[in-house]
């Protein structure tokens, strides 16, 4: 719980109104920024490690948004 929630507070710096979805054994998050094409680059780098660090948090490639697995 600690780790969603500490993910969902580094994410939600870039997007206070960011869809959050879950399918299967994924939440997904989709930030967003209209001037940028590349959402993965809005995150910036302490904070991927932030994420990475928390475990579980990922770049879905598939998805095209900030994942966690469940």
């Amino acid at each position: 719980m600690k780790a969603l929630q500490a993910g969902l507070a580094i994410l939600s710096k870039y997007d206070p109104d960011a869809s959050v979805c879950a399918e299967h054994d994924c939440i997904y998050v989709q930030i967003s920024n209209l001037n940028l094409e590349d959402h993965e680059s809005l995150v910036s780098p302490e904070d991927k490690t932030a994420l990475d660090e928390l475990g579980g948090w990922h770049w879905s490639e598939d998805a095209d948004c900030w994942a966690m697995f469940t």
